[in-house]
C-alpha cells in the first residue's frame, strides 16, 4: 500500500497597495521555521519600536515572491532599503498579508491597537 506523499507548501496572497497606485505585491501568507531561524538571531534581545519596524521589513523580505513596482523598466529589489520608500500604510498592507496579524482595515485605515486586538479576537 502506498501513501501519497505530498509536498511542504505556503499559500500565496497577491495585495493591492493603497497609496503605490497600481502597485500589487505576491507574497507567502507566512514564515518557515527556517524563515524564523533566519530572522529570530538578528533580533534577539533588542527592544523598542525601531528594532521592531526592522524586523517588519525583513518579515516581507522573507515572504516576498514578486512585485509589479520598478523604474525605467527594471524591478526595484526586495529588501529593506526598498520598503523604505513606501508609505507606512503600504508597508502594514504588506505586513498584514504575510503575518495574517490585522493592521489595517479594508479602506486601509490604520487600526488602533485596542481595534486590532479586537479583530484578532474575532477572527
Amino acid at each position: 500500500m502506498s501513501t501519497e506523499l505530498i509536498d511542504i507548501g505556503r499559500d500565496q496572497v497577491t495585495i493591492s497597495l493603497f497609496d503605490t497606485k497600481k502597485g500589487s505585491v505576491t507574497l507567502y501568507t507566512s514564515l518557515t521555521g527556517l524563515d524564523q531561524d533566519k530572522l529570530l538571531p538578528q533580533f534577539e534581545g533588542k527592544k523598542g519600536t525601531a528594532e521592531q519596524f526592522k524586523m517588519a521589513l525583513e518579515t516581507i523580505v522573507l515572504c516576498f515572491i514578486s512585485w509589479n513596482i520598478g523604474k525605467d523598466g527594471e524591478l526595484f529589489p526586495c529588501n529593506a532599503d526598498t520598503l523604505r520608500r513606501f508609505t507606512q500604510r503600504d508597508i502594514f498592507a504588506m505586513l498584514q498579508a504575510c503575518t495574517g496579524r490585522k493592521l489595517l482595515d479594508e479602506e486601509g485605515n490604520i487600526l488602533s491597537e485596542e481595534e486590532a486586538t479586537k479583530k484578532a479576537q474575532a477572527a
